[in-house]
């Protein structure tokens, strides 16, 4: 459904009118050591990192807490995304840091497993997979280009451990943004996004559970504008024969969204550094990245660190994204093996 009016939400920003200041948020020398004493803190408790207690937030005191918290408003009520820069990787365990990161992410909401296999961290590089042969490939395996899209959760964060040798730039846009757009330059073909689309679980669904789910790219609830996008699964839910053919206005509708999102009116582009965490509301946050060449070295290899974060308290979501965004629940919790 068209909302007859624009959507007003912070979250419908466009880059010229941003500054750096609105969106980056350092780490100063002090809050780095309380993540520091925190992360050994939790190791120390051999605590899972999905199952961090609310007692962390009495930890994390002083300017730490209310920089976090700011910074979780921001994300979950305002633009919808920031950029931690010096997260404290250094001088930190491989586990200490994974803990340290579980704990700035529970200022979002609860941390919630991201696959079958229950990773509650999950490591984005090259595996060396191969996207179109294998159907349970995700584009977070390669090095490939992904394209704008959302994940399948409230908030997404990625840890940048190692930037690439050259490429996987991050880039995010608005979607609140582009719906206004389109509500008032081309509002037929925002009407085919607000109905339902196929997508593929690529090989994530469990026994029983369809291995393709159904959802609009755009939908309104309580008076809010969602998003939901992913057309490399989109497309890739076509090879289920029960899945409807796209239709020429479907196809005309996706390829007008993508095109708004790669323009440089509403793209905003963003340089991993190591230690930068960049925290996303799926709801109203599109995100992409560029492919990228890696290090010969393994140790040097591009490495990002992934959050899933659910946020029930402060966001209802429409109903009919529980279909896929159910899925943490029935797969089983782990902490990452370090």
């Amino acid at each position: 459904m068209i909302t007859t009016d624009t959507a007003v939400h912070p979250a419908a920003w466009m880059p010229r009118n941003l500054e750096d200041s609105d969106w980056v948020v350092e780490f100063t020398p002090d809050e780095q050591n309380q993540i520091r004493n925190v992360a050994r803190k939790l190791e120390q408790q051999e605590c899972p990192t999905d199952q961090i207690p609310d007692l962390i937030f009495e930890e994390m005191n002083g300017t730490l807490h209310e920089t976090l918290c700011n910074a979780g408003k921001q994300v979950l009520e305002g633009l919808g995304f920031v950029l931690f820069r010096d997260f404290p990787l250094d001088g930190l365990s491989e586990r200490e840091s994974a803990y340290g990161y579980a704990a700035v992410g529970r200022y979002f909401g609860r941390l919630q497993a991201q696959n079958p296999k229950g990773d509650v961290i999950g490591k984005v590089m090259n595996m060396a997979k191969d996207w179109k042969s294998d159907p349970t490939v995700r584009g977070y395996q390669t090095s490939m280009h992904m394209d704008f899209h959302s994940d399948s959760c409230d908030c997404v964060a990625l840890l940048c451990v190692n930037p690439a040798k050259s490429g996987g730039l991050s880039a995010i846009v608005s979607s609140v943004s582009i719906y206004n757009h389109m509500r008032e330059h081309s509002p037929d073909l925002l009407k085919v996004l607000c109905r339902p689309f196929s997508y593929d679980r690529r090989g994530e669904e469990k026994d029983g559970v369809s291995p393709f789910y159904e959802t609009a790219l755009f939908h309104q609830h309580d008076g809010e504008i969602f998003n939901r996008y992913c057309r490399e699964y989109i497309e890739s839910a076509q090879r289920f024969p029960e899945v409807p053919r796209l239709t020429k206005e479907q196809i005309e509708a996706m390829d007008e969204f993508d095109r708004l999102c790669h323009s440089a009116d509403f793209i905003l582009h963003m340089n991993f550094r190591r230690g930068d965490i960049q925290f996303l509301n799926n709801h109203v946050i599109l995100h992409s990245r560029t492919a990228f060449e890696d290090f010969e070295e393994m140790d040097r290899r591009r490495l990002l660190w992934r959050l899933y974060v659910s946020n029930r308290m402060n966001l209802q979501r429409p109903p009919c994204y529980e279909s896929r965004f159910s899925d943490p629940e029935r797969w089983a919790l782990s902490a990452m093996k370090a």
